[in-house]
């Protein structure tokens, strides 16, 4: 203190205190008050976070990622992957195959047969893909629902309730007579205004146009239910309608989120049955009874050209046909049982063994025509027929087929009895000829009734085939109809099992 006065005295009136202060304030920023207003303002920009704490939540229950996979659902026509070079191969390291659709139904009818998964009732899904893009380029259409017509009926597994708005008695029958759950005309119409007819109970809401004008009063109720002809739920076939909208497929169509432009439907277009159904008069009938009918249509006009003109020529156009459409009835016979292949020959050694069979005969019978080698012949094939029908049905016991069976073969054993009569006793049915009127001569032409008889006994063999097949391959299936004779048997048809019971 005595140094610092000596060499500041200038200082020397500042005493201890003031010289301390005095030095403290020089180390150090001045404190000095700042605006009016800006703490207060800095105190309010802060924001107090509160943290909450959470409880543990199971990595199966937290919440999944919602950002939207950059994966295409399209089906690539063309892979990165080899083509196979054999029949078996590891599906994932080489191309998918390629089936059409019928293919494609029968293998699924393949794997789903009896002998198989045994599940004919298993429903066969479609995916088909579909352009959204409308219009304009950069619009697209929406996500809908629509119901697809189809030709024959199948069990969907839906119960739906149709609620039908028309005027004459005439159109009240025809769809009540569909399936109509509810039909009515201003009375119901009324009845809805009421409330006491709910109309969320029934899917779908058909009218007639004679009925439109009272049913404006319900747009505000039926929204998107009201009919309109667009949706095909107003018309002027109210049976047909009911029909559709009761049997249709019911599909959706959704569009992609990623890719706007791409949308696709994935449903049930029936059991498997269902699909043999509705393409086994179209398939089976086409292929073995056009080929039978071809043969045995040809049988009659050779025994019809050889009774009227009693040529040798015609004889044979008539006696060697009857060979020939027999082996195509055994051939038929016994590839009733078995799953048909892909091609048109499903069994070769036996299709080789009744072709050679068939020319060998020919050829033996054109030099050394005696009635004897026809009769042997097609007196075996006719016996090996009958075995194999015999097999078929100890194996199905089904009752039509039994029915068939024992009509055919009693018409054609008296037939062949008559043609037996008329050999033995030739001349004593042409003394009763002469001695009866004229119009009861055709009673005596025994040997025509044979031709007759045969005839429609052989056309009966037929329907048993295919009514065989039926059994086999179709399986019976729960639906609505069944595969019965028609009138006389002149043919098969399919008929509702309400008319059955």
């Amino acid at each position: 203190m005595f140094l610092y006065k000596r060499a500041f005295p200038a200082l020397s009136f500042l005493n201890k205190n003031d010289y301390l202060t005095k030095q403290d304030t020089l180390g150090q920023t001045r404190a000095y008050a700042a605006r009016k207003g800006t703490r207060e303002k800095a105190r309010k920009k802060k924001v107090k976070v509160e943290i909450k704490k959470e409880a543990f939540i199971p990595h199966n229950l937290r919440e999944k990622s919602t950002t939207k996979s950059s994966v295409s659902r399209r089906l690539k026509d063309e892979f990165k992957c080899p083509a196979p070079s054999d029949n078996v191969w590891i599906g994932r390291f080489y191309q998918w195959r390629n089936y059409d659709f019928k293919d494609a139904v029968e293998c699924h009818r393949e794997t789903h047969h009896p002998e198989i998964y045994n599940t004919p009732e298993a429903p066969l899904h479609a995916f088909i893909e579909l352009n959204m893009t409308g219009a304009k380029k950069n619009k697209y259409v929406d996500s809908f629902s629509r119901l697809a017509k189809i030709p024959h009926a199948f069990n969907h597994g839906e119960n739906r309730d149709i609620l039908v708005f028309c005027k004459t008695e005439e159109l009240r029958e025809q769809a009540e007579k569909a399936g109509a759950t509810l039909v009515g005309d201003v009375d119901v119409v009324k009845k809805v205004e009421r409330g006491e007819i709910v109309l969320p109970d029934f899917q779908y809401i058909l009218a007639h146009p004679n009925i439109l004008p009272e049913l404006v009063s319900l747009k505000g109720l039926l929204k998107k239910k009201f009919p309109s002809p667009k949706q095909g739920t107003l018309g002027i076939h109210v049976g047909e309608m009911v029909k559709n909208f009761k049997t249709g497929i019911e599909y959706i169509a959704l569009r992609d989120d990623t890719e706007l432009d791409y949308g696709w439907v994935d449903t049930s277009i029936g059991p498997v049955s269902y699909l043999l159904r509705t393409s086994f008069l179209n398939v089976f009938v086409v292929t073995y009874e056009q080929l039978q009918k071809f043969f045995w249509t040809f049988v009659g006009l050779g025994s019809w050209a050889f009774h009227m003109t009693l040529l040798y020529e015609m004889q044979l156009f008539d006696e060697l046909p009857m060979v020939w459409g027999t082996c195509v009835l055994v051939y038929c016979l016994t590839q009733v049982p078995k799953i048909p292949g892909k091609g048109w020959i499903d069994n070769p050694p036996l299709l080789f063994f009744l072709t050679l069979f068939a020319v060998m005969f020919t050829v033996l019978y054109l030099y050394w025509p005696q009635p004897l080698l026809q009769h042997t012949s097609y007196g075996i094939l006719v016996i090996a027929s009958f075995i194999l029908e015999i097999r078929l049905l100890r194996e199905k016991k089904c009752r039509v087929c039994k029915q068939i069976f024992f009509v055919s073969t009693s018409i054609y054993l008296f037939g062949f009895f008559l043609w037996n009569i008329d050999n033995v006793f030739c001349a004593n049915l042409q003394t009763i000829r002469a001695s009866i009127p004229t119009v009861l001569n055709p009673l005596t032409q025994l040997h025509g009734w044979w031709h007759c008889m045969a005839g429609y006994g052989t056309y009966l063999q037929v329907l048993f085939t295919i009514h065989a097949s039926y059994d086999y391959r179709y399986e019976k299936p729960k639906f609505n109809t069944q595969l019965r004779p028609s009138h006389f048997g002149f043919g098969l048809r399919w008929v509702p099992k309400s008319m059955l019971n």
